[in-house]
């Protein structure tokens, strides 16, 4: 189970960086409303991804210790 949330978590993760790569929007924005709206989505997916992938290392990290969940 471990090992399925820590690669759901890490293809979250590089669908939301490569979402800022390819873009995802085709507005006409201002150029500071451009770059805040990236700047933000930016932060959320690295917090998001990443939380999922530490929580999931740690769960498999502590099965490895303890044997046990």
């Amino acid at each position: 189970m471990a090992w399925l949330v820590i690669a759901f978590g890490t293809i979250l993760f590089l669908i939301g960086i490569a979402g800022q790569f390819f873009g995802l929007t085709k507005r006409t924005l201002g150029k500071e409303d451009r770059r805040a709206g990236v700047m933000v989505l930016r932060i959320v997916c690295a917090v998001a991804g990443l939380w999922l992938v530490f929580i999931s290392a740690a769960h498999v990290a502590h099965l490895q210790f303890s044997g046990r969940w």
